[in-house]
């Protein structure tokens, strides 16, 4: 085998009886929801949360946002949700 590549390697019968063994007993780390994609913890999300807290983007970054959503039809009831959200919001001048 080559060094990086995998594809169509296949483990003998020996070492996916270990593998076995390594995980008996333990918790998958990370559980998938039914679209495929991942369930963060509530720390997790906090701590992402905090990561990006008070994050500036470049000028630049933000065209290519505002770009990306142009022309995107909010229906009423998410614009009622936003409107809700941002209720009460002081916002800096």
């Amino acid at each position: 085998m080559k060094r990086g590549r995998q594809k169509g390697f296949k483990h003998s019968k020996e070492t996916k009886q270990k593998m076995s063994l390594i995980r008996l007993g333990k918790k998958h780390t990370h559980k998938t929801s039914n679209d495929g994609g991942w369930k963060l913890s509530k720390k997790t999300k906090e701590k992402i949360g905090l990561a990006n807290k008070g994050r500036k983007f470049s000028e630049e970054v933000r065209k290519k946002m505002s770009e990306a959503h142009k022309g995107k039809k909010l229906t009423e009831e998410t614009k009622d949700k936003i409107r809700k959200k941002l209720k009460g919001i002081k916002r800096s001048e």
